[in-house]
């Protein structure tokens, strides 16, 4: 089984900065030191009967006043194929000249700015919307960590993507669902999914409870993909937050046990991230 691991973070903390890892920054995570460590392309670890064939780094918080450093370090100490999603702030004026300081670095592919509870604050700023503009024309993705149950928080990335209809979103950890997609959290993924703009990467488990079963992923898989449809939904790790919950190997052969078509399985954890991704 070949897979494309699309949401993953590797750490240098000899490099980077990294400051949310410390314990009296937010996220307030009692485990937090299990994932406050070095983390290369070494840890992801599979069985032979599983090849990663490809990852998408996701900004770490390497060093948000420069993100290129992050990319920089990327490009020196990673052997396998690769993309990488940069930080970039959508509220600075500048916007324009961090994005193509990253698209120097040749593995950008977009950007992210973790929106969480915030989202409707930050997407409602003039400049943050001026700054998706440009981002669109540049050919660039959006990861949209946004917690999407909130009303203000969809409307406002439904309003960015009709004002912007090239602009293409990938929003993680399910949307920040808790462990079930209640009515409302349905109703809005599927406005998302009804603008043809955004896919779905379905990871993050552990952030919202660590003692997550396989049960409740297959459930949430599987009604991600009546919403989205098997071309726009990704498995992804989220490594190494996952060990918070399970190992890499562990998790990654629980997401092969999805009760889906051998094709629809090869479409999430492969050829959909590749070619969101454009690792053509």
């Amino acid at each position: 089984m070949d897979i494309i691991d699309p949401h993953l973070h590797l750490f240098d903390l000899h490099a980077g900065d990294y400051h949310w890892l410390n314990a009296d920054q937010p996220p307030h995570w009692p485990d937090k030191s299990v994932i406050r460590k070095n983390f290369s392309e070494d840890d992801l670890q599979l069985p032979a009967s599983i090849q990663l064939t490809g990852l998408v780094h996701i900004e770490a918080g390497f060093d948000n006043n420069q993100p290129e450093r992050e990319i920089q370090w990327l490009q020196q100490h990673l052997h396998k194929p690769f993309k990488s999603i940069a930080f970039a702030d959508l509220s600075a004026q500048n916007f324009a000249q961090q994005c193509q300081t990253l698209l120097n670095q040749g593995s950008v592919i977009g950007i992210r700015h973790i929106l969480d509870d915030q989202a409707h604050a930050i997407l409602g700023q003039n400049i943050s919307q001026q700054n998706l503009a440009y981002l669109a024309q540049q050919n660039l993705l959006f990861e949209c960590q946004a917690a999407l149950h909130d009303k203000r928080n969809i409307s406002g990335l439904l309003h960015v993507l009709s004002t912007n209809p090239n602009l293409q979103v990938v929003v993680n950890h399910c949307g920040l669902q808790q462990n079930q997609l209640t009515p409302t959290m349905h109703q809005h993924l599927t406005a998302l999914a009804n603008t043809g703009q955004v896919a779905i990467k379905c990871s993050g488990w552990e952030m919202r409870d660590r003692q997550w079963q396989d049960a409740e992923m297959q459930q949430i898989v599987l009604q991600l993909l009546d919403i989205f449809g098997e071309q726009q939904v990704m498995l992804a790790s989220n490594f190494p937050l996952t060990l918070f919950s399970r190992s890499y190997q562990q998790l990654w052969q629980s997401y092969l046990t999805i009760p889906v078509p051998e094709t629809t399985l090869n479409a999430i954890c492969h050829d959909n991230a590749k070619r969101i991704y454009r690792f053509d």
